[in-house]
């Protein structure tokens, strides 16, 4: 890695990125060309050894390209959020902690190990225990990813809070009335990155205190009601 001082090697640092992105890229292989696509997770790190856990329907292209060729590529970032370089656009930056590794994948055909891995996908994506059965786990096909290697990095929010201005009354009040579609917009950047910046703290602190996600709209609600 070049930015030796952006990289990160604690395994609890690494595990709190992991739990707290909702998604990763898994890139395969097909044939002499890369097939990337996102997919919901969960993961296990249990003696610095990390595995991966997803599911698809029981059919389709990602499932084909295991069976042909194991070899798998996992990407995840998370806090990513715009430094604003006002307008200069040489000083435009961002902020973000992502992980990278690489490992062979697999279809689980063992029920319990469905049963296990979907368990854990949900406890990650919605911070809850959920109870899977038999008959849930044999209605799709579970993707196990083994990680041999990988590397971790940051750009630490702190490291650039000076260059991100904080949004006016008016950019709140804006975003308590928007709904659902004109959230989307700002969560996308249409809005400017000030108001996207401060709607994904929004999001951040929703996550944070009740460990799930909501509709948009529902949770600048929520955040907004309990900042008065």
């Amino acid at each position: 890695m070049r930015r030796k001082d952006r990289e990160i090697t604690d395994l609890g640092e690494i595990e709190a990125i992991l739990q707290k992105a909702r998604y990763l890229h898994l890139g395969l292989v097909d044939g002499d060309a890369p097939y990337v696509v996102p997919m919901h997770y969960g993961c296990l790190l249990e003696d610095g050894r990390l595995t991966f856990y997803m599911h698809c329907a029981k059919e389709g292209r990602k499932l084909d390209l295991i069976r042909a060729n194991p070899k798998a590529f996992v990407q995840i970032d998370a806090d990513e959020a715009l430094i604003s370089g006002g307008d200069d656009p040489c000083k435009y930056s961002a902020t973000y902690r992502s992980f990278m590794g690489s490992g062979r994948a697999r279809i689980i055909e063992d029920t319990a190990e469905k049963m296990g891995g979907l368990s854990l996908l949900m406890r990650t994506q919605t911070g809850r225990e959920f109870a899977v059965n038999g008959q849930m786990a044999a209605k799709v096909a579970v993707i196990r990813v083994d990680i041999d290697a990988y590397s971790a990095k940051s750009r630490p929010v702190q490291n650039a809070a000076s260059s991100q201005e904080e949004p006016d009354e008016e950019t709140r009040k804006a975003l308590a009335d928007m709904d659902n579609k004109e959230l989307f917009s700002v969560a996308t950047g249409d809005r400017g990155p000030i108001a996207q910046h401060y709607l994904r703290g929004i999001i951040r602190t929703y996550r944070a205190k009740y460990g799930n996600d909501a509709d948009l709209h529902t949770m600048v609600q929520t955040v907004l009601s309990e900042e008065e």
